[in-house]
């Protein structure tokens, strides 16, 4: 997803994948306190989680994603685990 429409370097190819790597690591690791029952249906707490996936972003994805890209690709990521939880598919679904 952070990939898709962008034309990078093999280097920043790595380093969205170890970007990808380390979202899914922080995300998984804080589960239970980020992703409540009900979360994306509360403002404060998909806030909650919309700052834990820019902070983990901010810290690894290469300089070549400008703010426009960056926030494209936080949105995207955000809709995307709201439609987990929706539809209790993956990862997501199992939460309660």
């Amino acid at each position: 997803m952070l990939i898709k429409g962008r034309k990078l370097t093999k280097d920043e190819e790595q380093k969205v994948k170890l970007a990808s790597k380390n979202l899914y690591k922080k995300l998984t690791e804080e589960k239970q306190n980020l992703f409540v029952v009900d979360w994306y249906k509360d403002r404060q707490a998909s806030t909650t989680v919309k700052d834990a996936i820019i902070s983990s972003l901010d810290a690894d994805l290469p300089l070549s994603f400008d703010k426009d890209a960056f926030e494209s690709k936080i949105n995207l990521l955000l809709n995307h685990f709201v439609d987990m939880s929706v539809q209790h598919y993956g990862w997501l679904g199992q939460v309660a």
